[in-house]
Protein backbone atom coordinates (compact mmCIF):
# COMPACT_ATOMS: atom_id res chain seq x y z
CA UNK A 1 0.00 0.00 0.00
CA UNK A 2 2.64 2.22 0.64
CA UNK A 3 4.68 1.80 -2.46
CA UNK A 4 1.03 2.56 -4.66
CA UNK A 5 0.91 5.54 -2.33
CA UNK A 6 4.18 6.86 -3.32
CA UNK A 7 3.70 6.66 -6.70
CA UNK A 8 0.67 8.44 -6.79
CA UNK A 9 2.06 11.19 -5.09
CA UNK A 10 4.73 10.68 -7.66
CA UNK A 11 1.75 10.68 -10.93
CA UNK A 12 0.38 14.21 -9.22
CA UNK A 13 3.99 16.24 -9.39
CA UNK A 14 3.15 18.35 -11.71
CA UNK A 15 4.88 21.64 -11.49
CA UNK A 16 8.82 22.38 -10.26
CA UNK A 17 7.51 23.86 -6.65
CA UNK A 18 5.55 20.37 -5.93
CA UNK A 19 8.45 18.58 -7.00
CA UNK A 20 10.87 20.38 -4.90
CA UNK A 21 8.19 19.95 -2.26
CA UNK A 22 8.01 16.13 -2.81
CA UNK A 23 11.59 15.75 -2.57
CA UNK A 24 12.46 17.84 0.27
CA UNK A 25 14.44 15.34 2.44
CA UNK A 26 16.08 13.84 -0.51
CA UNK A 27 19.73 14.91 -0.76
CA UNK A 28 20.05 13.02 -4.25
CA UNK A 29 17.19 14.00 -6.11
CA UNK A 30 16.41 11.40 -8.67
CA UNK A 31 16.41 11.59 -12.39
CA UNK A 32 12.98 12.93 -13.30
CA UNK A 33 11.32 14.26 -16.23
CA UNK A 34 7.96 13.65 -16.00
CA UNK A 35 6.23 17.36 -14.70
CA UNK A 36 5.64 20.04 -16.87
CA UNK A 37 8.61 22.15 -18.35
CA UNK A 38 9.07 25.66 -16.97
CA UNK A 39 11.67 28.53 -18.86
CA UNK A 40 13.93 30.56 -17.33
CA UNK A 41 15.87 33.31 -17.86
CA UNK A 42 19.86 33.39 -16.02
CA UNK A 43 22.00 36.07 -17.02
CA UNK A 44 20.41 36.50 -20.35
CA UNK A 45 20.26 33.37 -21.55
CA UNK A 46 17.26 31.18 -21.34
CA UNK A 47 16.82 27.91 -20.21
CA UNK A 48 14.23 24.78 -19.83
CA UNK A 49 13.66 23.76 -16.11
CA UNK A 50 12.42 19.39 -16.68
CA UNK A 51 12.46 18.07 -13.73
CA UNK A 52 16.23 17.29 -13.25
CA UNK A 53 17.55 18.70 -16.24
CA UNK A 54 18.29 22.36 -17.29
CA UNK A 55 18.95 22.94 -20.74
CA UNK A 56 19.75 25.98 -22.62
CA UNK A 57 17.44 27.16 -25.47
CA UNK A 58 19.89 30.45 -26.69
CA UNK A 59 23.43 29.46 -26.52
CA UNK A 60 25.86 31.89 -27.72
CA UNK A 61 28.48 31.79 -30.72
CA UNK A 62 31.79 31.20 -28.27
CA UNK A 63 33.00 27.90 -26.94
CA UNK A 64 33.91 28.70 -23.77
CA UNK A 65 32.74 29.21 -20.28
CA UNK A 66 34.11 29.88 -16.84
CA UNK A 67 32.89 28.85 -13.56
CA UNK A 68 33.86 30.91 -10.24
CA UNK A 69 34.65 27.97 -7.50
CA UNK A 70 33.60 28.66 -3.21
CA UNK A 71 33.62 25.56 -1.42
CA UNK A 72 33.59 25.36 2.01
CA UNK A 73 32.17 28.21 2.87
CA UNK A 74 30.86 27.12 6.22
CA UNK A 75 30.18 30.10 8.13
CA UNK A 76 29.27 34.18 7.07
CA UNK A 77 31.88 35.58 9.98
CA UNK A 78 33.19 38.87 9.14
CA UNK A 79 36.59 37.37 8.02
CA UNK A 80 34.82 34.67 6.20
CA UNK A 81 32.53 37.80 4.56
CA UNK A 82 35.73 39.39 3.96
CA UNK A 83 37.15 36.61 1.89
CA UNK A 84 33.25 35.85 0.04
CA UNK A 85 33.86 39.48 -1.05
CA UNK A 86 37.58 39.21 -2.48
CA UNK A 87 36.69 36.14 -4.48
CA UNK A 88 33.59 37.83 -5.90
CA UNK A 89 35.40 40.47 -7.24
CA UNK A 90 38.44 38.66 -8.60
CA UNK A 91 35.48 36.13 -10.35
CA UNK A 92 34.00 39.84 -11.81
CA UNK A 93 37.32 40.80 -13.48
CA UNK A 94 37.67 37.11 -14.81
CA UNK A 95 33.75 37.45 -16.30
CA UNK A 96 32.61 33.82 -14.63
CA UNK A 97 29.55 32.94 -16.19
CA UNK A 98 28.40 30.30 -12.89
CA UNK A 99 29.46 30.54 -9.65
CA UNK A 100 29.95 26.76 -7.79
CA UNK A 101 28.95 26.68 -4.25
CA UNK A 102 29.98 22.67 -3.90
CA UNK A 103 29.00 21.32 -0.95
CA UNK A 104 29.67 22.74 2.72
CA UNK A 105 27.98 25.89 2.45
CA UNK A 106 26.94 26.40 5.95
CA UNK A 107 25.75 24.76 9.15
CA UNK A 108 23.35 27.16 10.60
CA UNK A 109 20.61 28.48 8.66
CA UNK A 110 20.67 32.47 8.86
CA UNK A 111 24.49 32.43 8.15
CA UNK A 112 23.37 29.94 5.08
CA UNK A 113 20.61 32.52 4.21
CA UNK A 114 22.99 35.64 4.24
CA UNK A 115 25.61 33.20 1.87
CA UNK A 116 23.07 33.22 -0.80
CA UNK A 117 21.60 36.76 -0.03
CA UNK A 118 25.33 37.47 -0.99
CA UNK A 119 25.35 35.50 -3.84
CA UNK A 120 21.92 36.09 -5.56
CA UNK A 121 22.45 39.82 -5.80
CA UNK A 122 25.67 39.38 -8.10
CA UNK A 123 22.83 38.03 -10.75
CA UNK A 124 25.30 35.39 -11.64
CA UNK A 125 24.14 31.80 -11.99
CA UNK A 126 25.33 29.88 -8.91
CA UNK A 127 24.90 26.31 -8.55
CA UNK A 128 24.76 25.49 -4.48
CA UNK A 129 24.79 21.80 -3.59
CA UNK A 130 25.34 20.01 0.04
CA UNK A 131 28.42 18.70 1.06
CA UNK A 132 28.77 16.58 4.68
CA UNK A 133 28.50 19.62 6.82
CA UNK A 134 24.89 20.52 6.21
CA UNK A 135 21.29 18.93 7.17
CA UNK A 136 19.05 18.01 4.53
CA UNK A 137 16.31 19.83 6.46
CA UNK A 138 18.08 22.96 7.01
CA UNK A 139 19.86 22.93 3.28
CA UNK A 140 15.96 22.36 1.30
CA UNK A 141 14.63 25.38 3.72
CA UNK A 142 17.35 27.87 3.26
CA UNK A 143 18.20 26.83 -0.68
CA UNK A 144 14.56 26.90 -1.86
CA UNK A 145 13.55 29.34 0.09
CA UNK A 146 16.72 31.85 -2.08
CA UNK A 147 15.81 29.64 -5.43
CA UNK A 148 12.50 32.02 -4.70
CA UNK A 149 14.17 34.77 -4.14
CA UNK A 150 16.97 34.60 -6.70
CA UNK A 151 16.12 32.54 -10.01
CA UNK A 152 19.39 32.60 -10.17
CA UNK A 153 19.95 30.01 -7.59
CA UNK A 154 20.47 26.40 -8.50
CA UNK A 155 19.74 23.64 -6.65
CA UNK A 156 21.94 20.99 -7.42
CA UNK A 157 20.90 18.34 -5.41
CA UNK A 158 17.76 18.26 -7.49
CA UNK A 159 18.70 20.02 -10.77
CA UNK A 160 21.49 16.58 -11.61
CA UNK A 161 22.12 17.67 -15.32
CA UNK A 162 22.44 20.99 -16.71
CA UNK A 163 23.19 21.19 -20.80
CA UNK A 164 24.73 24.85 -20.26
CA UNK A 165 26.42 26.55 -23.01
CA UNK A 166 29.56 25.15 -24.34
CA UNK A 167 29.47 22.16 -21.40
CA UNK A 168 27.45 19.59 -19.38
CA UNK A 169 27.50 19.95 -16.18
CA UNK A 170 26.50 16.74 -14.05
CA UNK A 171 26.32 17.04 -9.87
CA UNK A 172 26.49 13.88 -7.34
CA UNK A 173 25.52 15.69 -3.70
CA UNK A 174 26.76 14.98 -0.74
CA UNK A 175 29.52 12.61 0.52
CA UNK A 176 30.12 9.07 0.48
CA UNK A 177 31.85 7.98 4.06
CA UNK A 178 29.43 8.43 6.79
CA UNK A 179 31.88 9.07 9.30
CA UNK A 180 32.64 12.56 8.08
CA UNK A 181 29.24 13.71 7.74
CA UNK A 182 28.44 16.42 10.72
CA UNK A 183 24.74 15.46 11.92
CA UNK A 184 22.55 12.61 11.54
CA UNK A 185 20.65 13.99 9.08
CA UNK A 186 23.30 14.72 6.10
CA UNK A 187 23.56 13.73 3.12
CA UNK A 188 25.44 10.69 2.27
CA UNK A 189 25.27 9.06 -0.94
CA UNK A 190 26.04 5.85 -2.02
CA UNK A 191 27.41 3.35 -4.62
CA UNK A 192 24.34 3.09 -6.07
CA UNK A 193 23.45 6.45 -6.79
CA UNK A 194 26.91 6.99 -8.53
CA UNK A 195 25.95 4.15 -10.73
CA UNK A 196 22.42 5.76 -11.89
CA UNK A 197 24.84 8.86 -12.22
CA UNK A 198 27.11 6.71 -14.88
CA UNK A 199 24.20 5.36 -16.89
CA UNK A 200 22.97 8.94 -17.39
CA UNK A 201 26.79 10.14 -17.89
CA UNK A 202 26.91 7.79 -20.91
CA UNK A 203 24.57 9.25 -22.81
CA UNK A 204 25.11 13.02 -22.58
CA UNK A 205 27.05 15.41 -25.11
CA UNK A 206 30.45 16.02 -23.97
CA UNK A 207 32.36 17.83 -22.81
CA UNK A 208 31.04 17.06 -19.10
CA UNK A 209 32.30 18.72 -15.63
CA UNK A 210 31.33 16.65 -12.81
CA UNK A 211 30.52 18.72 -9.42
CA UNK A 212 30.63 17.56 -5.91
CA UNK A 213 31.66 17.82 -2.64
CA UNK A 214 34.43 15.56 -2.26
CA UNK A 215 36.93 14.39 -4.82
CA UNK A 216 37.33 10.71 -6.45
CA UNK A 217 40.19 8.53 -5.23
CA UNK A 218 43.50 9.67 -6.64
CA UNK A 219 46.63 7.95 -6.86
CA UNK A 220 50.00 8.78 -5.15
CA UNK A 221 51.30 12.47 -3.16
CA UNK A 222 50.08 14.55 -5.40
CA UNK A 223 46.47 13.92 -6.27
CA UNK A 224 43.73 16.45 -5.37
CA UNK A 225 42.57 13.66 -2.36
CA UNK A 226 45.90 13.92 -0.43
CA UNK A 227 45.42 14.25 3.64
CA UNK A 228 47.86 15.91 5.86
CA UNK A 229 50.12 12.90 6.38
CA UNK A 230 50.65 13.47 2.65
CA UNK A 231 50.33 10.16 1.80
CA UNK A 232 47.00 8.87 1.82
CA UNK A 233 44.54 9.04 -0.73
CA UNK A 234 41.20 9.50 0.85
CA UNK A 235 38.43 10.30 -2.43
CA UNK A 236 35.72 7.94 -3.22
CA UNK A 237 36.55 4.73 -5.57
CA UNK A 238 33.21 5.09 -7.34
CA UNK A 239 33.47 8.31 -8.65
CA UNK A 240 36.65 7.55 -10.20
CA UNK A 241 35.00 4.84 -11.45
CA UNK A 242 32.35 7.41 -13.11
CA UNK A 243 34.89 9.43 -14.49
CA UNK A 244 36.13 6.78 -16.04
CA UNK A 245 33.28 4.99 -16.94
CA UNK A 246 31.03 8.09 -18.11
CA UNK A 247 34.07 9.83 -20.00
CA UNK A 248 33.78 12.77 -17.52
CA UNK A 249 36.62 15.28 -18.47
CA UNK A 250 36.66 17.60 -15.98
CA UNK A 251 35.82 18.05 -12.44
CA UNK A 252 35.15 20.43 -9.78
CA UNK A 253 35.60 19.32 -6.29
CA UNK A 254 36.56 20.06 -2.79
CA UNK A 255 36.71 18.88 0.94
CA UNK A 256 40.48 17.70 1.24
CA UNK A 257 41.72 21.16 2.58
CA UNK A 258 44.89 20.53 2.45
CA UNK A 259 44.70 19.87 -0.91
CA UNK A 260 43.79 22.92 -1.82
CA UNK A 261 45.03 24.75 -5.59
CA UNK A 262 45.89 21.37 -7.17
CA UNK A 263 45.09 19.81 -10.35
CA UNK A 264 45.29 16.78 -11.76
CA UNK A 265 45.12 15.16 -15.22
CA UNK A 266 43.54 11.88 -16.58
CA UNK A 267 45.13 9.58 -14.79
CA UNK A 268 44.05 11.27 -10.96
CA UNK A 269 47.82 11.26 -10.61
CA UNK A 270 49.78 13.64 -12.63
CA UNK A 271 49.89 17.54 -11.74
CA UNK A 272 48.31 20.20 -13.84
CA UNK A 273 49.61 23.83 -13.52
CA UNK A 274 47.61 26.52 -13.20
CA UNK A 275 46.74 28.19 -17.17
CA UNK A 276 47.62 24.82 -18.54
CA UNK A 277 45.11 23.89 -21.03
CA UNK A 278 44.24 20.47 -20.78
CA UNK A 279 41.76 17.21 -22.17
CA UNK A 280 41.39 16.02 -18.63
CA UNK A 281 41.27 18.32 -15.63
CA UNK A 282 40.17 17.71 -12.31
CA UNK A 283 40.77 20.42 -9.22
CA UNK A 284 40.31 20.46 -5.78
CA UNK A 285 39.07 24.35 -5.36
CA UNK A 286 39.65 24.07 -1.67
CA UNK A 287 37.83 26.23 1.66
CA UNK A 288 36.73 29.83 0.79
CA UNK A 289 36.13 29.84 5.11
CA UNK A 290 38.32 31.88 6.55
CA UNK A 291 40.06 29.67 9.32
CA UNK A 292 43.76 29.48 9.44
CA UNK A 293 44.38 26.08 7.41
CA UNK A 294 47.98 23.90 6.55
CA UNK A 295 48.62 23.02 3.23
CA UNK A 296 50.40 20.31 2.58
CA UNK A 297 53.56 22.38 0.93
CA UNK A 298 53.91 23.64 4.48
CA UNK A 299 52.42 27.03 4.04
CA UNK A 300 49.29 28.51 5.88
CA UNK A 301 45.80 29.29 4.01
CA UNK A 302 43.28 31.91 5.68
CA UNK A 303 40.90 30.95 2.58
CA UNK A 304 41.29 29.82 -1.09
CA UNK A 305 38.89 29.77 -4.27
CA UNK A 306 39.27 28.87 -8.21
CA UNK A 307 38.20 30.02 -11.67
CA UNK A 308 37.50 26.95 -13.87
CA UNK A 309 37.79 27.64 -17.60
CA UNK A 310 36.16 25.38 -20.35
CA UNK A 311 36.95 26.09 -24.26
CA UNK A 312 36.36 23.74 -26.94
CA UNK A 313 37.70 20.36 -25.36
CA UNK A 314 39.82 21.60 -23.14
CA UNK A 315 39.91 23.52 -19.75
CA UNK A 316 42.37 25.14 -17.35
CA UNK A 317 42.15 26.65 -13.83
CA UNK A 318 43.82 29.50 -11.97
CA UNK A 319 43.42 29.13 -7.63
CA UNK A 320 43.46 32.27 -5.62
CA UNK A 321 45.13 31.49 -1.85
CA UNK A 322 44.42 34.36 1.02
CA UNK A 323 47.32 34.42 3.04
CA UNK A 324 46.85 36.25 6.96
CA UNK A 325 47.60 39.80 6.23
CA UNK A 326 47.70 40.34 2.98
CA UNK A 327 46.82 43.78 1.60
CA UNK A 328 43.48 42.31 -0.66
CA UNK A 329 42.13 40.62 2.88
CA UNK A 330 42.83 43.52 4.90
CA UNK A 331 41.18 45.95 2.23
CA UNK A 332 37.99 43.37 1.99
CA UNK A 333 38.08 42.96 5.71
CA UNK A 334 37.56 47.22 6.26
CA UNK A 335 35.03 47.18 3.37
CA UNK A 336 33.13 44.46 5.62
CA UNK A 337 33.24 46.19 8.80
CA UNK A 338 32.14 50.00 7.28
CA UNK A 339 29.51 47.81 5.72
CA UNK A 340 28.28 46.91 9.41
CA UNK A 341 28.58 50.45 10.82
Amino acid sequence: MLLIAALILQADVTTWAEYQKSHSLDCVGPFESTIAPEELTLAGKTYRLSGSQLSITSPDQDDEVKFGVMSSIKDYSEETQANLKAFLAWFKQEKVEWLVLNGDVAGDEEEFEDILNLVGETGIPALVSIGNFESRGSYFRVVSAASKKFPTIIDQNLVRVIEADDVTILSMPGYYDRKFLHTGSGCLYKPEDVTKLLDVAEKLPAPKLLVSHGPPKGVGPKSIDVISDGKANVGDPAMTRLIKLGNIAFGIFGHILESSGRGVGADLATPVAQDAWSQKLYINAGNANALPWELLDGTTMVGSASVFHVKGQKAKFKHKILRAGSIELERSVAAVSKNDE
